[in-house]
């Protein structure tokens, strides 16, 4: 993997010969305000398409910022449908065992109904790498 981009809040990969695009969110999120939230997510987005791989694998163990069911609805409409219809056929999610960053994680990308990609979670980062590179 290659860092591309590293900042407070979370550090992008790359993996050109996988086609994979992995990002990891720092415990510091716990202190990010809801537009630093939609920052650094319109930020991971406008770098995926800048790469277009075609797996996405996100580790959010670390994640700590609640996101309310108002803005899920926000970030799914500015976000996430932007990733339908691209090159992005697998996109895995490596949670903790923790509920809320859980919840919080699954019920984000849940409002996706039109997603053109399968999704799939994980509690190893090893086995979500496997599925992706299937």
């Amino acid at each position: 993997m290659i860092t591309i981009k590293e900042n407070a809040f979370k550090k992008i990969e790359l993996d050109p010969g996988s086609s994979i695009f992995m990002y990891h969110w720092k415990a510091t999120t716990g202190e990010m305000t809801v537009d630093q939230f939609m920052a650094e997510s319109m930020d991971l987005l406008d770098t995926y398409l800048q790469h277009g791989t075609r797996s996405v694998l996100a580790v959010d163990f670390d994640f700590r910022f609640p996101i309310e069911p108002e803005l899920q609805t926000q970030a799914n409409a500015l976000l996430l449908s932007k990733l339908n219809g691209t090159n992005l056929r697998k996109f895995a999610h490596v949670i903790s065992g923790e509920l809320i960053t859980q919840l919080s994680v699954e019920q984000l990308f849940e409002e996706n109904e039109a997603k053109t990609y399968a999704d799939r979670y994980f509690e190893d980062r090893e086995a979500a790498l496997d599925w992706c590179r299937r």
